[in-house]
């Protein structure tokens, strides 16, 4: 399964890195960053539909290097929420099989048509929420405060 990574504009943060580290030690910009990383992460989390909380616990930070952080997800379904799907039908059978509850995820013998599953020709595709762009936007305008509000303390 692929990653989905999620950053911020290179350019706009070197800019912004460069005149930092001018007034402050790269140890302090580093926690700074590690701090909105993590806060990132929670936003990412909370908006996350949680219809099994699968997708949420996907999202992880990965530390890359000094002051490089990535907030990641291993999830293959955020990146369907993100982008949303197509109408689609099946690829080699005639129907596709629904299953209804959690546990029917895979048939088995005994499943009740209707109770279990449904089979259909077509299903309609996910509509895109677009949430990752704006929670990234956000997380870009948090570091920024915090790294102001650090710059008056010193």
């Amino acid at each position: 399964m692929s990653d989905a990574t999620f950053e911020f504009d290179q350019a706009k943060w070197d800019a912004f890195r460069t005149r930092i580290e001018k007034h402050l030690s790269k140890e302090k910009t580093d926690k700074i960053i590690e701090a909105v990383a993590y806060k990132g992460l929670k936003k990412f989390v909370e908006g996350m539909p949680h219809r099994t909380g699968a997708t949420a616990r996907s999202w992880y930070v990965n530390k890359k290097g000094s002051g490089e952080y990535k907030i990641i997800t291993a999830s293959k379904v955020a990146v369907y929420l993100e982008d949303g799907t197509k109408a689609h039908g099946p690829k080699k059978k005639k129907f596709l099989y629904i299953p209804l509850r959690p546990g029917a995820a895979v048939w088995r013998k005994g499943f009740i048509f209707g109770k279990d599953y449904i089979l259909a020709k077509k299903v309609k595709g996910i509509k895109a929420l677009k949430y990752f762009k704006p929670t990234s936007d956000d997380i870009f305008k948090t570091m920024i405060i915090d790294f102001k509000t650090h710059l008056k303390a010193a």
